[in-house]
């Protein structure tokens, strides 16, 4: 049949050497996930943060402009939120913690 001991051999012969090669190519793959989540946080933290009214900005251009007259949106704060809180979890970085009640206190 489909599954008898023959056909899955001849399948991991087919099959492993990707995976294998896969595997090889994880770690470096998970090293450079990591760093750009960090780098996208830190933007946000640097730029989008609106510390005179708390929350984030609702608006900010491809320059880093400000608009201050934006609407805060509900989803996008939310999602900001579940996104900083994602990031705790993940890894326990008090920053993201913080910046988590921080959005939590301005919803």
């Amino acid at each position: 049949g489909l599954f008898s001991s023959s056909n899955y051999c001849r399948f991991e012969r087919r099959i492993y050497p990707f995976i294998k090669m896969s595997l090889k190519s994880l770690d470096k793959f998970k090293s450079e996930v990591e760093t750009e989540l960090k780098d996208i946080l830190n933007w946000w933290m640097t730029y989008a943060i609106d510390i005179d009214n708390g929350g984030f900005y609702g608006k900010i251009d491809n320059d880093n402009y400000v608009s201050s007259e934006a609407v805060k949106g509900l989803v996008l704060n939310t999602r900001i939120l579940y996104t900083f809180s994602s990031a705790y979890a993940l890894n326990a970085n008090n920053e993201y913690l913080t910046k988590s009640k921080l959005i939590n206190e301005s919803i």
